[in-house]
């Protein structure tokens, strides 16, 4: 056996690509004028970019007010820990009330979708 191993020839890389080999976007030569264009094309579409960015925004704001109630059901369970017992009325309006919202932030996000 020879102990001698053979070098690997190098690597081709080809220069002016971004990863994965696609060219790097352009640059528009009049922005201005290229953005109007484009909002002539997506006129026909305005009603249903507005109700994608409302449903967007409903479900962002049901998915962070959402742990927030999730936090007061953990301190009626701490509390009731530590004091008497808890108190499961309490507790499963809750809950009732996060299960809601998950509910309603999951239906937001499919119908933005």
């Amino acid at each position: 056996m020879n102990s001698k191993s053979k070098a690997s020839p190098p690597v081709k890389r080809r220069k002016g690509h971004g990863p994965m080999g696609m060219m790097p976007g352009e640059k528009a030569e009049n922005f201005k004028e290229t953005m109007k264009t484009l909002m002539q094309y997506m006129r026909p579409f305005k009603l249903q970019i507005i109700a994608v960015i409302i449903l967007a925004v409903a479900s962002t704001a049901f998915s962070i007010i959402s742990p927030m109630i999730l936090g007061m059901a953990t301190d009626a369970v701490v509390q009731g820990v530590l004091g008497q017992g808890i108190d499961y009325s309490l507790l499963k309006n809750i809950i009732m009330i996060l299960i809601s919202l998950y509910i309603i932030s999951f239906g937001f996000s499919v119908l933005q979708s």
